[in-house]
């Protein structure tokens, strides 16, 4: 195909890609709750927080497929011989990188903020009690020897968000999001103990422009397995 024509299938295919995702079922949806100020586990004064893990990470595996078509679609438009009629259609795909990072950037205090959002997913007493698989639990001893337990579910949330958090960190349009996504991935990696994203997040740190598929075989490949 020319570049011409490569852009027009593209485009047709995030039309349709965005169509999916604005046509979600109500069990799908999820709620979006409104700060007053920032933390260190949110990105803007918002996060988001989805019914199950499984739905959250279909939907990240959506953003993921029109970042990367976004992002080509700027790589074609700005190789065509008449890039200039294009201006418009690279910010209106610069913008959809925007929202579909910041979608990102917003499921992940459900997860990882302890503190805060996520703090419902760790253990109580009550069921520590009465479980029969607490040596499977990871510690956190935090701060000064004090801590938490994670369960093997809390970690597997938290795996999930490695390769949207990468594809969002990694993408030129947005980039003031990958210093957040690199102390978010550094942060998984040591409080979940996930080497995985500390490895990740040294790919970003250097900067080399690393395949997103490579890092997903990486990963294990788990990313559409919801």
């Amino acid at each position: 195909m020319s570049n011409d024509e490569c852009i027009g299938v593209s485009m047709e295919l995030d039309v349709k890609l965005q169509a999916v995702d604005l046509d979600m079922p109500l069990s799908w949806q999820y709620s979006t709750t409104l700060l007053d100020h920032k933390s260190e586990r949110t990105f803007d004064l918002h996060f988001d927080s989805y019914p199950h893990r499984n739905i959250c990470q279909a939907r990240n595996c959506l953003r993921v497929a029109r970042i990367l078509l976004n992002e080509s679609l700027i790589e074609h438009y700005l190789a065509s011989p008449m890039g200039d009629k294009y201006l418009a259609l690279i910010r209106v795909a610069r913008d959809n990188i925007e929202t579909l990072a910041g979608e990102i950037c917003a499921c992940v205090p459900q997860y990882v903020d302890c503190d805060g959002a996520a703090r419902q997913r760790l253990p109580t007493s009550e069921k520590l009690e009465h479980s029969d698989q607490t040596r499977d639990y990871i510690l956190d001893r935090g701060p000064g020897g004090a801590g938490h337990l994670h369960t093997p579910h809390h970690q597997a949330d938290c795996y999930t968000l490695i390769f949207p958090l990468y594809t969002a960190g990694r993408s030129k349009a947005v980039p003031d999001v990958r210093p957040w996504v690199i102390k978010q991935l550094h942060y998984i990696g040591s409080h979940f103990y996930i080497r995985n994203a500390e490895v990740v997040a040294q790919i970003l740190e250097r900067e080399i422009d690393v395949c997103p598929w490579e890092v997903y075989a990486m990963l294990g490949s788990y990313a559409f397995n919801a």
